[in-house]
């Protein structure tokens, strides 16, 4: 994310909002998902590859795991995370040092998505939080089964996952997953 922090944005507020991209862009989660969780979560994370975070909506528990390129692209922000986190491996990322208490959630969502304007002004697109999801998940439905993905993105109900499916290929990328999928040889 390339984006020059406006001056009137908190240097804190900047990282943090840093960090939370970074997070929903490689592991498609909610706002919500990300909420509570903290330094020493993510450090442990990278060094063994999956995370165990908390659902809201669906009051669960599910495993993430680090790909390469997430484990790079959060090495990169590092000085971002120990902002965000104040440099307490134990703070949540929503956690207020105005009010010593995490965001409620309408209210993190919310501010997450304000940030995100600032780049749908510069990318001229219109993004929320949630666009990361949709993307996260409709990338794992072209290459894997239904039943794979909604364990992954830990939807209760297949139908729910049915519903990011935004993949639609045109006719040369389906005679490619045909031929694929019958193990022909592609011309």
């Amino acid at each position: 994310m390339n984006l020059e922090k406006p001056k009137k944005i908190q240097h804190r507020v900047w990282a943090r909002n840093k960090v939370c991209i970074t997070l929903l862009r490689h592991f498609g989660l909610r706002a919500s998902d990300i909420r509570e969780i903290t330094m020493f979560k993510l450090k442990n994370g990278i060094k063994t590859g999956t995370m165990q975070i908390a659902q809201p909506k669906t009051k669960k528990q599910r495993v993430i795991v680090f790909t390469d390129s997430a484990i790079s692209d959060l090495q990169k922000i590092e000085q971002e995370l120990k902002i965000a986190f104040g440099y307490q491996l134990d703070r949540p990322l929503a956690y207020s040092i105005v009010t010593g208490k995490l965001i409620p959630c309408r209210k993190w969502v919310n501010q997450l998505n304000l940030f995100i304007k600032l780049a749908n002004k510069k990318f001229a697109g219109i993004f929320t939080s949630h666009s990361f999801r949709i993307n996260y998940v409709t990338k794992l439905l072209k290459i894997l089964p239904i039943q794979q993905v909604q364990s992954i993105v830990g939807h209760k109900d297949i139908s729910t996952t049915k519903r990011y499916d935004r993949f639609r290929p045109d006719a040369s990328k389906m005679k490619e997953i045909i031929t694929k999928a019958l193990n022909e040889k592609i011309e």
